[in-house]
């Protein structure tokens, strides 16, 4: 399907699966709107933004020039627009059954339909942040089609302006501890971080912006009368968390849901956070009729787009930059090209419906770093593992659902390779 003349949107465009959904969406033709949480490039800048009406504040980058143009009407015409916004006209369909037709179609700013202000509005320009912005500027067709808007998770109505007009949502932007700027950090202070930490802590940080920030974009949602489906970005983090051991004949699939409480219980911060989030998406959308797929990824590996380390390249940069040990886990693993592309083909394709688990294969860390040795033989890699605790028995994730999204599972053995080469260009590795 092609995406041209449709608009759609990405929350936390600058992220490391939202740059590679970005890239393939303009690839595909769509015009996208993508959130960054702050494009400004200084507290002045930020300021000065901020004192415009929240209501209708947008900010829309002019790629040629990586500038910003923040459009916002007057506090008159933002109270007008409060009071007067037009009736969503959404038919209710449950997670398993594709959306009726009968939509009215105002994705074009120039559509009867169109539900975006006509007001005249002040136009300011200020300057973006290249450091968050620039790979995404960089992209074939980004010149064109790309806007990116300032969206805040704990802001209701932060994304309002974004949504309005798009045919389709991806809601990927959720906080999670494990996304590192310092290529020191290392997967023994991760484990530390997410041991330690107590739950106040990991609920104003992790917890409410993944729970409140997927309520609040869903709303956004809901307030549109143009947007057709949303695609959520969870994890498997959601389906995995049972309470019991698993076996390795038993095999996962997307009738599975984690146990907030085991999750609780075990300081599963992370695992709880997209829980949590999934669930209340999963009731909102029903209560509010929105047609709703979400995505259930593993680890994510793969080539980086963003300039900054992710929680898997902190993972597999610790293993080939001098570390002693590798720890005693198992874990799903997934090309970030391929969770890219089954967020489209979830959009895309009319009978997508509920959960699609994404995981190529099940593997200790044992095995990943027998696959890095066999690729890169001159690497110092750790030898031992981190504890004498016994293997985790592997355990198996259906596939089944997920091809029916067309996904071909590109490897783990590509996947590291392309995390290491990615890197190394990056600059965060010497080879």
């Amino acid at each position: 399907m092609s995406g041209q003349g449709k608009t759609v949107c990405v929350t936390g465009g600058s992220g490391f699966i939202a740059s590679w959904l970005v890239k393939l969406l303009l690839q595909r033709g769509y015009t996208v709107r993508a959130s960054v949480r702050d494009p400004y490039s200084s507290s002045e800048i930020r300021r000065e933004a901020q004192q415009q009406p929240e209501e209708v504040r947008e900010a829309t980058i002019r790629t040629n020039a990586t500038q910003i143009t923040a459009a916002s009407a007057t506090k008159h015409q933002a109270k007008s627009a409060k009071h007067n916004k037009p009736e969503p006209y959404r038919h209710c369909n449950s997670p398993s059954t594709k959306p009726k037709s009968g939509r009215p179609n105002s994705s074009s700013p120039n559509s009867p339909n169109s539900s975006r202000p006509n007001s005249p509005v002040e136009q300011r320009t200020i300057e973006a942040d290249p450091k968050k912005t620039e790979h995404l500027l960089a992209l074939d067709g980004a010149k064109e089609r790309l806007h990116l808007f300032k969206g805040n998770l704990l802001e209701e109505g932060s994304f309002d302006s974004m949504v309005n007009g798009c045919d389709g949502v991806f809601h990927t932007a959720s906080p999670c501890f494990l996304t590192a700027s310092d290529p020191q950090i290392s997967v023994v202070t991760i484990r530390w971080f997410y041991d330690q930490v107590g739950y106040d802590h990991a609920q104003k940080e992790l917890i409410n912006p993944a729970l409140k920030g997927t309520l609040n974009v869903l709303g956004s949602c809901a307030k549109s009368p143009t947007v057709k489906r949303v695609v959520l970005t969870s994890s498997t983090a959601a389906v995995e968390c049972i309470g019991r051991p698993r076996t390795p004949n038993e095999i996962t699939d997307e009738t599975w849901f984690s146990d907030p409480e085991f999750c609780k219980e075990n300081k599963l911060w992370y695992h709880l956070s997209k829980t949590l989030a999934e669930d209340a998406a999963w009731k909102f959308a029903k209560e509010k009729c929105i047609d709703m797929v979400v995505i259930n990824p593993s680890i994510v590996i793969g080539p980086l787009l963003q300039p900054t380390l992710n929680a898997s390249s902190a993972a597999i940069l610790e293993l080939i930059n001098g570390s002693q040990t590798y720890p005693n886990v198992s874990y799903g693993w997934i090309n970030v090209k391929d969770v890219a592309n089954a967020h489209i083909q979830a959009y895309e394709i009319p009978s997508a419906s509920g959960r699609y688990c994404l995981v190529e294969r099940i593997a200790h860390y044992s095995e990943v770093v027998k696959i890095l040795h066999e690729l890169y033989p001159s690497f110092q890699l750790p030898r031992k593992v981190a504890d004498d605790k016994p293997y985790i028995p592997f355990h198996q994730v259906s596939k089944e659902k997920a091809k029916t999204l067309g996904i071909d599972f590109i490897s783990l053995e590509e996947g590291l390779k392309e995390i290491v080469e990615s890197l190394t260009e990056k600059k965060f590795f010497g080879m």
